[in-house]
């Protein structure tokens, strides 16, 4: 659907990008971090954008879309061996490959930099922050 605001149409086989949203929480009585799933997004990638920028479409509750991948037959992924993984299974197990997108509820890396290498240089450094900080906290 279209109204004059709307520069461009999406095709749902354009739409090949979702955002997790997690928090890392730190649980004191078994000294471990562990991943809450808050809420899974339908990305524009900037591929398909007409502004030229990664925007989100929709966002719903991780827990209805879990709702929906228990009911759909279709929300499995198939790994390498041909076994069908249900995408529940994947998000807790985080057996996908994913990038920071952003941090917080801040702006997307490639809206806060003008250019996409800066954007990709920016997201690797705060995923290697987050990493070096979960290493320091086992290892001091």
């Amino acid at each position: 659907m279209s109204n004059e605001d709307t520069v461009g149409f999406i095709f749902t086989c354009s739409l090949k990008e979702i955002e997790l949203g997690e928090d890392i929480i730190f649980d004191k009585h078994r000294s471990e971090f562990s991943f809450e799933q808050k809420y899974i997004g339908l990305i524009i990638p900037q591929s398909e954008n007409y502004r030229g920028i990664t925007e989100p479409l929709a966002y719903f509750k991780y827990t209805d879309c879990i709702k929906v991948f228990n009911q759909d037959e279709r929300a499995y992924s198939l790994n390498f061996s041909g076994v069908k993984v249900p995408f529940h299974d994947l998000f807790l197990t985080h057996s996908y490959k994913s990038y920071i997108v952003k941090i917080g509820n801040g702006n997307y890396f490639d809206q806060l930099y003008p250019s996409a290498s800066k954007a990709f240089i920016a997201a690797r450094h705060q995923e290697n922050l987050l990493n070096d900080y979960l290493y320091k906290f086992f290892n001091p």
